[in-house]
């Protein structure tokens, strides 16, 4: 439990600096994470990959649209791409393993996911995160499919486990 403590402490730090100054944070988190990749096995290194590449799509399908807003003019920043690698590598060593069940994943994607937005933006200059009902609705049926993805793709690689075994 005490490497749980550790990791949690290492990536709300991790958040904290890309959030509150994205220029200096980003150096840093990006060698703890290449650091920590190098510890993944490589098939979790193709859901962090994979996992990772659907949230930068993410945002910048909604930052397209004009649902997400940033200072920047980039279709995604660096620091938000950065940011969600980030996530997704505590997701799969730290989160995924907490929440077992696919409505504690579902109910920590769908509430925490936007209100993690909402404090980014308060905190920070560089998201703008609207106001509004309907942007938190739809952020939240986003980061639902976000969370399903995550519960599918758990399922399948615990039956694969158990079937090569």
């Amino acid at each position: 439990m005490k490497n749980h403590w550790v990791l949690f402490l290492l990536f709300k730090a991790g958040w904290f600096g890309l959030v509150l100054a994205p220029n200096y944070a980003i150096w840093p988190v990006l060698l703890v994470l290449v650091w920590q990749l190098t510890q993944m096995l490589g098939s979790n290194r193709i859901r962090w990959l994979a996992l990772s590449i659907v949230g930068m799509s993410l945002d910048t399908v909604l930052i397209a649209l004009g649902y997400l807003q940033t200072a920047s003019a980039e279709p995604l920043p660096a620091w938000l791409a950065v940011l969600w690698a980030w996530f997704i590598w505590a997701w799969l060593q730290l989160f995924s393993p907490l929440l077992p069940r696919a409505w504690q994943v579902l109910a920590f994607c769908g509430i925490g996911g936007p209100l993690a937005y909402r404090g980014g933006a308060l905190l920070s200059d560089q998201l703008i995160y609207p106001n509004d009902w309907q942007f938190a609705l739809i952020h939240s049926i986003c980061w639902l499919g976000l969370g399903a993805l995550m519960v599918v793709w758990r399922r399948r690689s615990h039956e694969q486990n158990y079937t090569t075994a």
